[in-house]
């Protein structure tokens, strides 16, 4: 399997979009080293994400209805895409910088 690190942003945009366009498979995830589970949570939590190793793990609250879970996948695939996991400071600072930016 490739790192995700090897992943380049071609190829991230067009996961991206097929999260967008609802047409994303396991198969693209797992290529991308992430695993996704859609797992009941309180229904303030809409989805986390962790990074174990190379992979990325995302967890998505299953009580969301459809459009909310591709929602919160997009919303956790961005913080692998702009390498959140890697950055210092508070949740709250990086979580507010990508919801000013609309993600």
């Amino acid at each position: 399997m490739k790192k995700s690190s090897d992943f380049s942003s071609n190829k991230w945009n067009a996961l991206l979009e097929s999260v967008e366009r609802r047409t994303i498979t396991d198969e693209q995830l797992r290529t991308a080293g992430v695993y996704v589970w859609c797992i009941p949570m309180p229904i303030k939590i809409r989805a986390y994400s962790e990074k174990y190793q190379d992979i990325y793990l995302v967890y998505i609250n299953k009580w969301l209805c459809e459009p909310g879970i591709y929602q919160a996948l997009q919303h956790e695939l961005m913080h692998i895409v702009r390498n959140d996991f890697d950055r210092e400071g508070p949740v709250e600072a990086i979580e507010g910088k990508l919801y000013q930016e609309g993600k």
